[in-house]
């Protein structure tokens, strides 16, 4: 049996937000919700627009980016020089003519 201090608690944390109030939670504005809304699950009974806040979060861990270690780094500088020496062409010297 799931006690009322749990149903409380699941509501707060995953209750339905209004565009405005979900703006806030994801730190844009509405405007900028209301463009990306097509890419954001969302709900409209009567014609309101609400989204879940786990669906927010879901959508947000899309956009995560961890950070670059040093070992990363290393790592990519050396694709990168790797690739660009491969890459060059190798410069053949041409004779020298010498003029009688």
């Amino acid at each position: 049996m799931v006690s009322v201090a749990e149903v409380i608690q699941y509501l707060r944390t995953d209750s339905y937000l209004s565009v405005r109030a979900a703006a806030e939670y994801l730190g844009l504005s509405a405007r900028s919700l209301q463009r990306l809304r097509s890419e954001i699950p969302h709900y409209r009974p009567g014609g309101k627009i609400l989204f879940k806040r786990s669906d927010l979060d879901r959508w947000m861990e899309l956009y995560r980016q961890e950070p670059i270690t040093q070992k990363d780094l290393k790592t990519l500088v050396d694709a990168v020089v790797r690739k660009v020496r491969g890459n060059q062409v190798k410069h053949v010297r041409s004779p020298t003519i010498k003029a009688k």
